[in-house]
C-alpha cells in the first residue's frame, strides 16, 4: 500500500538536488508512490528546523503548528519550494514516521499549491497530480 501525500518520511540517505549533499533527513511525501511516474523514486519536499529567512524564501516555508514526536526540535518547517525526487532505497526503516495533522494540512497545501502553480519547474502533469492527490486525500480539511 502506498503512503498518502502529507506523510512524514525519514531518509537515511537524502540527496539534496541543489547541492548534491547526502545526509539523513526528514521529508514530506508529495505524491503517493502508486501515482508517481517513477518506479523506485518518490516526490518529496524538505522538512527542517531552518526557516530560510536569510534566503528570502519564507513565502514558501510553513512552520508546523502541531507537535510531532518524530522531530528532534519543536520548531519545524516544511519547505514547499525544495521539491526533490528521492530514491526509495534511501528511506530509513519504520516509515512513515507521521502524517500532517489539522491546520498543518491546510497551511502546507496552500503554500505548496502556490509554489507548484507559479514558480515550480515541475512538468505540468506532475503539478496536476500533486494538487489532485492532496485534494483527494484531504478534501474535507482544505
Amino acid at each position: 500500500m502506498s503512503n498518502p501525500p502529507g506523510s512524514i518520511l525519514h531518509f537515511a540517505k537524502y540527496t539534496f538536488l541543489d547541492t548534491n549533499d547526502v545526509r539523513d533527513h526528514f521529508a514530506l511525501l508529495l505524491i503517493p508512490e502508486d501515482k508517481s511516474d517513477f518506479i523506485n523514486s518518490i516526490y518529496c519536499c524538505v522538512i527542517t528546523s531552518h526557516d530560510d529567512l536569510t534566503m528570502g524564501l519564507t513565502k514558501y516555508a510553513v512552520r508546523l503548528i502541531s507537535r510531532y514526536r518524530c522531530f528532534p526540535k519543536p520548531s519545524t518547517y516544511v519547505h514547499t519550494h525544495k521539491v526533490d525526487v528521492q530514491e526509495k532505497k534511501g528511506l530509513s526503516r519504520g516509515n512513515p514516521r507521521g502524517i500532517l495533522l489539522g491546520n498543518d494540512i491546510k497551511n502546507v497545501f496552500r503554500k505548496l499549491q502556490s509554489y507548484v502553480l507559479s514558480k515550480s519547474q515541475l512538468p505540468p502533469e506532475i503539478q496536476a497530480t500533486i494538487i489532485r492527490e492532496w485534494r483527494r486525500h484531504y478534501s474535507t480539511q482544505l
